[in-house]
């Protein structure tokens, strides 16, 4: 059952009263007896399921970060034909 808050118009007083939802909500304040106004308020979120808790949308390889790439050398232009990034006769030489 859900729980209500209720302000009196006249004196301000507050209250809260477990009531199911078939209930009619209360109108008249016990202590004054001027009209109960239901008082709205922010609700905690509930978040079910899988993804919502930190330990469960990362995995230990997510969490770390890469590791920079090593630097290729480039290979030695071939003489012969310099165009050609590397040939056999480039890897020929002695």
């Amino acid at each position: 059952m859900p729980t209500y808050e209720y302000r009196c118009s006249s004196c301000l007083t507050t209250l809260e009263r477990r009531q199911s939802f078939a209930e009619a909500p209360l109108v008249e304040c016990p202590d004054c007896g001027g009209d109960l106004r239901r008082v709205l308020s922010a609700v905690g979120g509930i978040f079910q399921g899988n993804g919502w808790d930190s330990t469960e949308s990362r995995t230990a390889t997510d969490s770390v970060k890469p590791e920079k790439a090593e630097k290729v050398e480039k290979p030695e232009k071939c003489e012969t034909c310099p165009s050609e990034p590397a040939c056999a006769s480039a890897s020929a030489k002695p």
